[in-house]
């Protein structure tokens, strides 16, 4: 592997100021009102050196996204290979930490005052990552007899919709419990009891016994 030389370096640090600078700007100013002279400002690099590496405020972004999604998308493979085959819950939860994670920043850029077209990029990425292990028999769904790009929208797209609506709405479903959910609805043939949903369905009755005994 070759060591970045000087220049690559700098480059790469100038990039990371950029995005340092984007994200930080999106969480103080919102995702509207964010412009790019306001990035280059805070990043303290001319205006002409951010066009060398983006082409607009939605390619900073979504690229910083684009890092975070990479990261649990890599675990997740480097996990699965272990277990050679997986279903969707151990995404679904990885999905919903990394959201909760930086909820703040996602309701931003995701929610009602949200950018649309960074959502679709969103949907898009992961969707191919699905369609991908859904093709190499890595996941396994309840719908193999639908073609995987289909299986993919459809996950994706009802996953991406109760994500955002629950970063946005004011509730208490934990990550747990959410990821149960969507699994459930996923494989409505299962038995609650052999499904993650069992687990938080316990948990919810303790909660109340426990509240109703105080």
């Amino acid at each position: 592997m070759n060591t970045p030389n000087r220049f690559e370096r700098r480059k790469q640090h100038t990039r990371q100021q950029l995005k340092q600078a984007g994200i930080a700007l999106v969480l103080e100013k919102g995702y509207d009102a964010l412009t790019i002279q306001d990035i280059t400002d805070r990043a303290d690099v001319a205006r002409a050196t951010f066009y060398l590496y983006y082409k607009d405020k939605e390619e900073i972004v979504w690229e910083a996204i684009q890092e975070q999604w990479d990261v649990v998308v890599r675990e997740l493979r480097k996990h699965f290979s272990v277990y050679q085959v997986f279903d969707e819950y151990p995404g679904l939860i990885a999905s919903f930490q990394l959201v909760a994670a930086q909820r703040e920043f996602y309701k931003i850029v995701f929610g009602s005052r949200g950018s649309a077209a960074l959502i679709r990029r969103k949907e898009a990425y992961l969707a191919a990552a699905i369609e991908h292990e859904i093709k190499h028999q890595k996941l396994q769904t309840s719908f193999s007899h639908l073609p995987p790009e289909i299986v993919a929208q459809f996950i994706i797209g009802a996953g991406v919709r109760l994500m955002v609506w629950w970063i946005e709405t004011p509730n208490d479903y934990s990550v747990e419990q959410m990821a149960s959910m969507i699994y459930a609805m996923l494989h409505p043939a299962l038995p609650t009891a052999e499904t993650p949903l069992k687990k938080t369905v316990n948990q919810n009755s303790s909660s109340s016994s426990s509240s109703s005994s105080r």
